[in-house]
């Protein structure tokens, strides 16, 4: 399930954002996004980015969620963000799955 802890903001008007590599998701998910599957989360899909609204109501929907989604919405808001961005040339973390 997606953590429900709401993510620390300093000041409620600034949301941090996380930006990592898109490895971080499999092909089926990334494919699914593309599709417009809907998953239940805010997903907007821009120059091969995805970048996603990470809150309660999303949340709410994580029991549907590919198991790769949940890792890195649960990474973000380990780090305090609000917003996930998925990117061909962010941040590749070892301590999360790579997919190829």
């Amino acid at each position: 399930m997606c953590k429900k802890t709401k993510p620390k903001r300093p000041n409620p008007g600034v949301q941090n954002i996380l930006v990592i590599s898109k490895r971080h998701l499999s092909v089926e998910t990334a494919d699914a996004f593309r599709a417009s599957y809907d998953f239940g989360i805010n997903c907007f899909i821009s120059g091969g980015c995805f970048v996603l609204l990470i809150d309660e109501e999303s949340c709410d929907s994580a029991q549907y969620w590919p198991d790769d989604l949940r890792m890195v919405v649960d990474f973000a808001i380990d780090q305090g963000c609000s917003w996930l961005a998925l990117t061909p040339s962010g941040e590749e973390f070892t301590n999360l799955v790579q997919y190829s």
